[in-house]
């Protein structure tokens, strides 16, 4: 089963690889009155939002869209059109969809100036396709485009025509309905934070965690939040159960945890100690919150340990 996360991460890899900026100016006038949270569908089920400008100012942006290189063929046009976009976005919000857990749908949106967006020619296989006087390439189930010069859209096609729809009406969307949900995205401050993600777990997802909380615990949702602190990051991960009985022991069982593994030969090694020991867990009512200071040396040494 692919974890909702991991698919976001390939999504945003071929989100700019399939679009054509061709669209009406008529339809361009009409597209950019919409904040992003307000395209998001009522029954979205996970969010997931970057702050562009502060992943370019941190010197990040290859971890998104990594540079062409030596790359060739396909994947060199791949890189560089996922560059054109990464670079001129201002922000870039993920939206899960209700759908199978191993294969849930989503829609991924940018926002950004892309007037002089130029992208490489389209894949063997792709189709155009015309909605609401855009100019939309289909390929491997999949339905991209720009709407107008400041947004890029990819996706589920049912989901993308529906954002379309949503930003070409004068009426505004109201965004997500789930209460949790919407609870969550703004206990992470989705909407402003460099990083942050809120997601609701589904009943099979929450089957593949039981194994890491207390017995009888069952995780409702997720989220997390990373901000800038000079040149330290500060991690937030929330959580919340059920019932407070469950937050309480998730909670206890982190610190534990922490404790035994901050006695590892291996973490000395590493030099990660300072990292677990900033770890904190702390449970109110139903809800568990996990923070973290993450300094550059930790960064490296859990990238290298990643690639290895």
């Amino acid at each position: 089963m692919t974890h909702p996360l991991v698919r976001l991460v390939s999504a945003l890899a071929v989100l700019a690889g399939l679009a054509t900026g061709v669209s009406s100016a008529a339809a361009q006038s009409a597209a950019h009155h919409h904040p992003l949270e307000l395209l998001v569908a009522p029954d979205a089920v996970g969010l997931i939002r970057v702050d562009m400008a502060v992943l370019r100012a941190q010197g990040q942006l290859d971890l998104l869209a990594p540079p062409v290189g030596d790359a060739t063929g396909a994947e060199a046009a791949r890189r560089a059109a996922l560059r054109t976009v990464a670079e001129r976005a201002s922000e870039v919000l993920v939206v899960l969809l209700p759908g199978t857990p191993d294969e849930p749908p989503f829609v991924a949106l940018a926002r950004g100036s892309f007037e002089a967006a130029s992208l490489p020619p389209a894949p063997s296989g792709a189709t155009d396709v015309v909605y609401r006087g855009f100019t939309l390439r289909s390929h491997d189930a999949l339905l991209g485009g720009f709407v107008g010069t400041q947004t890029f859209v990819l996706g589920d096609s049912a989901g993308v025509r529906a954002v379309i729809d949503r930003m070409t009406t004068p009426q505004r969307g109201a965004g997500a309905t789930d209460a949790e949900l919407v609870r969550l995205a703004a206990d992470v401050h989705l909407y402003t934070a460099p990083l942050a993600a809120a997601m609701r777990l589904s009943p099979a997802h929450q089957q593949e965690v039981a194994g890491a909380l207390p017995e009888g615990a069952a995780l409702a949702s997720v989220g997390l939040e990373l901000t800038v602190a000079g040149r330290n990051l500060n991690l937030r991960v929330v959580t919340s159960f059920p019932t407070p009985a469950e937050a309480s022991g998730f909670a206890r069982g982190v610190t534990t945890a922490l404790r035994e593994l901050r006695r590892s030969p291996m973490v000395r090694e590493l030099g990660l100690g300072a990292l677990l020991g900033s770890v904190r867990a702390r449970a109110r009512g139903a809800v568990v919150t996990v923070s973290a200071r993450v300094r550059p040396q930790d960064v490296r040494v859990l990238t290298e340990a990643a690639v290895r």
